[in-house]
């Protein structure tokens, strides 16, 4: 008689990308619904240049991904405020440095609009920051609130799992 093999869980890692602090978030796919892997921020130091802080979200990234390994990265598309088209410009540096990371590890990466991932976590394509905060605290059965960038990724993570039609709570017990 053989062991039965378990196929590994499928692991989604979300990132929320800023150049000051880029929140990062990893779930695991379990039978009782999503697991939380790991959740922290990468920070890049504001007195060093572009280039410098865009490479060091890189070299944190790259860690990040051989830690955990996952089977998707799920970016916010990213949107421009007609007052501040600079942040988009930014932003968009440091995705590429999130999509060439997930390039070198052959991680497919996938990019959800804002409101389809407030949608997928709390019903409401509009749900303000604090509601999304306390939805995946919830869900992932946090004691607390996580900071605003790691829940925001957090988010991503759940959305990409609840795409794919993975369990995001035990069956039977309230979110």
């Amino acid at each position: 008689m053989t062991a039965a093999v378990t196929a590994p869980a499928f692991v989604a890692l979300g990132f929320d990308p800023g150049l000051v602090a880029t929140g990062y978030g990893a779930l695991a796919a379990g039978p009782r619904g999503a697991v939380l892997r790991e959740a922290g921020v990468i920070r890049s130091r504001p007195q060093l240049s572009l280039e410098v802080r865009i490479l060091e979200i890189y070299r944190e990234t790259h860690v990040v991904l051989e830690e955990i390994g996952p089977d998707v990265i799920v970016l916010e598309d990213v949107f421009m405020h007609p007052h501040f088209p600079q942040s988009a410009i930014t932003l968009a540096h440091v995705r590429g440095a999130l999509c060439v990371a997930a390039a070198e590890r052959g991680v497919p990466v996938e990019s959800l609009a804002p409101a389809a991932v407030k949608r997928a976590v709390s019903g409401n394509g509009r749900a303000p920051k604090a509601q999304m905060q306390g939805v995946v605290a919830r869900l992932l059965r946090i004691s607390g609130s996580p900071s605003a960038h790691a829940a925001d990724a957090l988010a991503l993570a759940i959305a990409a799992m609840s795409r794919r039609g993975y369990p995001l709570a035990e069956p039977g017990r309230p979110a």
